[in-house]
This record gives structure tokens, sequence and C-alpha cells, in this order.
């Protein structure tokens, strides 16, 4: 009985290390790999958080645009314009959530008119100006940035000094160190790219060495519109841990166009490490040499240049 269990337990390690080796490092069977983290395309890492940051802040939990402002003492206030002011969250798990705002020297009575609340392109509503100003988001508002606008009604709006959300989740690290990503806690990491010719995405998932049950981590690969092309996913199973480090190949199954990646964590506890993350597959086409019989044109007597801050090849077409 000891020999037939010795035996299981043996053949068990061997399946184990031998699907350790087919989940390797599939970096040596592309022809050509180029890193996901290439220095060109920079990566949204989102987390969330309990306070919003005040202007000039770049992160996913800010005052974003429509605000004036100015000082009250030590106090930086922020006006909202009439036309209207917008804040941004970063929302990673579907429950419900308060954003609360603390308004300068608003008495306990509601102040005349109101604000009108719009989330993620839908109406939460219209609401009186009272200190504080509580304002119900749903749970089922799209993962990831949403932007909360914020139009006064009536009579002029109060200013605020600050804004929070209840409850938001822990945040884990977050952070690029050359090629991989290290990731835990509730966490997002985003990366769009446009894609010409057919590849691979490549990489290792690192597991940490005793994680915590609830934890997760997935990568997936999203077209343009936003559906689904492929997905890797680790969780805290028996077998994953046996199995410890696993490779993966994500074919892009022909998608060409701009490509989302995105690298999910969640649950707390030590954090893993995509390793070596990139794209793989043929060499891209040597480029047609100019020709050289050709007469260029006259001079042109214009030029017009458009200059876009801030804004994602996702979110805007030609």
């Amino acid at each position: 009985m000891r020999r037939t269990n010795l035996l299981a337990l043996l053949g068990l390690a061997a399946f184990a290390l031998g699907a350790a080796r087919c989940n390797g490092d599939p970096a040596s069977e592309a022809s050509a790999v180029r890193p996901l983290f290439d220095g060109l395309h920079a990566p949204d890492l989102l987390t969330e958080a309990g306070a919003l940051e005040l202007p000039p802040s770049l992160g996913g939990n800010r005052f974003l645009a429509g605000w004036v402002p100015w000082r009250d003492g030590e106090r930086v206030v922020l006006a909202p314009q009439a036309g209207g002011a917008r804040v941004e969250i970063v929302h990673l798990a579907a429950r419900d959530r308060r954003l609360i705002l603390d308004l300068l020297d608003v008495p306990g009575e509601p102040l005349a008119g109101g604000v009108r609340v719009r989330a993620g392109e839908r109406e939460i509503g219209t609401f009186p100006w009272r200190d504080p100003l509580e304002i119900p988001l749903p749970g089922d508002l799209p993962l990831g940035r949403v932007a909360i606008d914020l139009l006064p009604v009536g009579a002029q709006a109060p200013g605020v000094v600050g804004a929070a959300l209840r409850p938001s989740l822990p945040a884990g690290p977050l952070r690029i160190e050359g090629k991989d990503l290290v990731q835990a806690g509730t966490s997002r990491a985003e990366v769009v790219v446009r894609i010409g010719t057919e590849t691979d995405l490549i990489g290792t998932f690192v597991p940490p060495e005793h994680p915590e049950p609830d934890q997760r981590w997935q990568v997936t690969l999203e077209r343009e519109d936003g559906s689904n092309i492929r997905r890797f996913d680790w969780s805290a199973s028996f077998w994953n841990r046996l199995r410890g480090e696993r490779g993966f190949r994500l074919p892009l199954r022909g998608a060409t166009g701009l490509v989302r990646v995105r690298l999910d964590a969640e649950g707390d506890g030590p954090p893993g490490r995509w390793r070596n993350l990139a794209w793989a597959g043929p060499p891209p086409p040597p480029m047609t040499p100019p020709i050289a019989d050709l007469t260029p044109g006259p001079p042109p007597r214009l030029v017009v240049l458009y200059v876009f801050d801030a804004l994602r090849a996702d979110r805007v077409g030609f």
C-alpha cells in the first residue's frame, strides 16, 4: 500500500514537472519578439482610492475638468463651473458606492438649487446642495476609469474642498519592472496597441510562494469594440499551486487594429509577477523602397499641426 502511494506521488510530481516544462517561457518558439512594455505604449495603472486628488493629478481618482480653484486660507477650494464639472473614479468591482463631496461653509439646511449627476453616460439623479453631499453610485458602472459629471442646477453652486469614495477596495503593489508587471490586491493594468499583422501575446505568470485562497490574476485580450479575443487566468487552486509558474500564448485570432491588453488582480495577499510579456510572431514585412523618379510637387503654403494632449487612442476615432 505504501509503495502504491509512493508511486502515485512520484507520478503526480512527474506530471506537474512536465506540465511546468510545457508551460515554460514560450518566447523561444517565436521568430520575432517585441516586449509589451516597450517604452512607447504607456500602460494605464489603476487602483481604487478613498480620496480624490486635486488638480493637476493625472491618476484615476481625481478632480478632472470644469473646476475653478481659489484659496480659502490654507485650503484649496474648487468652484464648479456653471456648465458643469467632472470628477473621475476608478471602479474595479461591482459594488454600490457613495461619492462624498465636502462643501465649503454650507449650513445644515440644503441650499437653493442642486446638482444633477451623471456617471458612465447614465443619469444618477438630482441632489440638493448639503454638506456633506453624498451621491449614491450603482455597482454596475463600467469597470476601470469612470467619469462623473456634476451639473449645477439653479442658484450658484458652493465651493468643494474635497471628495471621497466609499467604500474603496485596498490597493496592492502595481508596478512595472523592466519587461515584467508586479501585481496584487485589487488592481488593473491596461495597454492599448495597434496591431497590423498576426501575432501572439506570450509570457509567464509567476505566482507568489504562498498565495491566499481568494487571490486571482487574469490577462485578457480585447478588440477595439470591447469584445473578448482570448483570456488566461490563474487562481490559487490546489493544482495551480502544485504546478507553480505557467507560461501562456494567446493568439490574436486575426484581430488587427487597436487591441487592448488588460491585466487584472483581485484578493488581498502577496504579489504575483507577469514575466517577459511580449508580442511574438513573424517579423514585420520590409518597407517598400522609395520610388526615385517621382517629381516633388510645389511646397505647401500652409501646414496645420493638431496636438491632442491626454487623449487615448482607443477612446477617439479619426
